[in-house]
């Protein structure tokens, strides 16, 4: 038989158009994920911003994914309830500045210690541990036996609005 009937000329242009697919495909992978992070630590709970700066991109040879590696991610997107592991009940700081104080001290017990070595008599009372001195009595921890976090669905919500905004991510490849 004389010659391939330019089959050579198509392969090498299948080639091409793959070769150019594949490029395209990981543009589009690099572009939502990055999207997806950019949504995801706008949505973020935050308190110290760990959660927040943790939440990172990878990017995989036809595949891309957005998450956090921080202990309590998975509570935070999805909630869940909250128990005591090393007491009887959890102790919630009842405003800013007794959290920011506990920790300072690393716990809501070495708090207390400091506290009682500043004269502080410690006391509970209708379920609120609370601090007396010189007849000034401060509110410091809620005692509950558990407590339910409600989730922020951080990166459901920006896998949401990447998706919304395929058709302008193809367009732009």
């Amino acid at each position: 038989m004389a010659g391939t009937f330019g089959f050579d000329k198509f392969h090498k242009f299948l080639d091409r158009k793959v070769k150019e697919f594949k490029e395209k495909e990981k543009r589009f992978l690099k572009e939502t994920a990055i999207r997806a992070e950019k949504y995801a630590k706008e949505e973020v709970p935050v308190d110290t911003g760990h959660l927040r700066r943790s939440i990172k991109v990878e990017i995989g040879d036809n595949w891309s994914a957005v998450g956090t590696n921080v202990e309590y991610g998975p509570a935070q997107e999805h909630g869940a309830t909250i128990r005591p592991i090393n007491a009887k009940f959890l102790a919630i700081p009842v405003n800013k500045k007794i959290k920011k104080q506990t920790e300072k001290y690393g716990s809501p017990r070495a708090f207390i210690e400091a506290l009682k070595k500043q004269g502080y008599n410690i006391f509970v009372e209708d379920g609120v541990i609370k601090a007396s001195k010189r007849k000034k009595v401060i509110s410091l921890f809620a005692l509950r036996k558990q407590t339910k976090i409600k989730g922020k669905h951080f990166l459901r919500n920006a896998k949401i609005k990447v998706i919304k905004e395929i058709p302008e991510i193809i367009r732009g490849l």
